[in-house]
């Protein structure tokens, strides 16, 4: 869930036409959506769990955020929940994602072509 977080973080923003930067992060979003089931399945699956930290690591390695805007707020909202609650990293999204999604489906034309490529978001 983290990771999938990170990716969506730095992807529904705003459009700036960085249609690289966009391509990668479907792809890796598609991977998560594609390999998280099997993971839980088989969670002893090398190749399953070579493709998710390998996302893991492009989630926040720079590459999908160069050039284009990134919004952090619900992440630091995250770290105060960590703070007082002494939830770990990735518990934290539980309570917030699907409150971030409708709050971002309310004015993001980006949002809406994420749900057309992907699918849907998983919550």
């Amino acid at each position: 869930m983290d990771v999938y977080v990170h990716v969506i973080e730095q992807y529904l923003t705003y459009p700036v036409n960085g249609k690289v930067q966009d391509r990668f992060t479907e792809g890796l979003l598609l991977t998560l959506i594609e390999e998280g089931p099997k993971a839980l399945k088989n969670p002893k699956d090398y190749e399953v769990r070579s493709n998710l930290m390998w996302v893991a690591t492009l989630a926040l390695n720079g590459l999908i955020s160069a050039g284009v805007p990134q919004d952090w707020a619900t992440h630091m909202i995250g770290h105060e929940l960590t703070a007082v609650h002494g939830l770990d990293h990735a518990q934290k999204w539980f309570p917030l994602f699907e409150q971030y999604l409708l709050f971002l489906s309310g004015f993001s034309a980006v949002f809406y072509t994420a749900i057309s490529i992907i699918g849907s978001i998983p919550t």
